[in-house]
């Protein structure tokens, strides 16, 4: 025989977002115009997963900003790879988004 019982279950849910670049907050789930992405390189063989960091922007110029961020923060790392684009693709794109 089955024993049971009712329970509440105790579950984390995002209620909303803060840009990791400006502070901007929303407290919708994924508001319209936010991206999410990722970054990391592959210089530590297996253990470049601790490389990865994600990264949630509400605009094109926070994008930006972010790749200036991480550019700089991994300088010495040949293999960078931002929102799966090399590091030479993502250093080009931060300098035109910029200058828009």
């Amino acid at each position: 025989m089955k024993v049971t019982e009712k329970r509440r279950e105790l579950r984390e849910v995002t209620i909303g977002r803060i840009c990791d670049c400006c502070g901007k907050e929303s407290t919708e789930a994924y508001p319209d115009g936010w991206h999410i992405f990722s970054s990391m390189h592959g210089e530590w063989g297996n253990d470049s997963v601790d490389s990865v960091e994600h990264w949630d922007v509400c605009n094109p110029l926070c994008f930006a900003g972010i790749i200036k961020r991480v550019l700089e923060e991994n300088k010495g790392y040949r293999s960078l790879e931002i929102d799966d684009m090399d590091r030479g693709f993502s250093e080009k794109l931060a300098g035109y988004i910029v200058s828009c």
